[in-house]
């Protein structure tokens, strides 16, 4: 799938929610994979010792299905990219290129609290859109969120009047308005009860 030569990314939802459906179907998958497999190398014994290999199915099926759902999950901000419709100053980036940078941490970790602003408008958009994306990964809580910021800041904007390129900033300070969520462990983010000293200092 490839972008459009202009500067702008069109909604695909219809691709968003067939990547979630196989974000959360791959485990299963994996897991069922894993338990016949199991089964075919290790046939099922007779007595006593029957209860041993059920502990060894059940036991590889969830280990094979924990670890593909850790992988998986890795296409989560690919979803959410591909629900964004967008403008940008220059040639929309590609959305694959975008999602792997993602799920890169420390890259995420030093670009969240890099003080400095880009001179290059296109790599500006393009670094907002991996942090933005990242963020939908790391925090379950702020899922959404950002895009619904951004959706009733174009909404208020356009009531106010604003058009064209500042109507643009605007949304994209909507959607990056949570950046800062980044360098907080999720833990922390979504703990019910009051936070420690430790934690406050995050």
């Amino acid at each position: 799938m490839t972008e459009g030569a202009e500067g702008r990314w069109a909604a695909r939802r219809g691709w968003a929610l067939l990547t979630r459906v196989l974000v959360w179907a791959t485990p299963v998958l994996a897991g069922w994979g894993a338990s016949v497999l199991y089964g075919r190398l290790l046939p099922p014994p007779t007595g006593t010792a029957r209860v041993w290999w059920l502990s060894g199915l059940v036991v590889s099926a969830a280990l094979v299905a924990h670890l593909s759902l850790r992988l998986a999950r890795r296409l989560l901000p690919l979803a959410w990219l591909l629900k964004v419709d967008a403008a940008f100053p220059d040639l929309a980036p590609n959305r694959f290129h975008v999602a792997l940078r993602t799920n890169r941490t420390a890259d995420l970790r030093s670009m969240a609290l890099d003080g400095t602003a880009p001179t290059d408008r296109r790599v500006a958009a393009e670094r907002i859109l991996v942090l933005a994306a990242a963020l939908q990964g790391h925090d379950g809580c702020t899922r959404g969120h950002s895009e619904r910021v951004r959706a009733y800041t174009r909404v208020i904007a356009q009531a106010m009047g604003v058009r064209g390129e500042e109507l643009d900033k605007l949304a994209w300070a909507g959607l990056l308005h949570d950046v800062g969520k980044l360098v907080v462990e999720p833990e922390v983010l979504t703990k019910p009860s009051r936070l420690d000293v430790h934690e406050q200092r995050q």
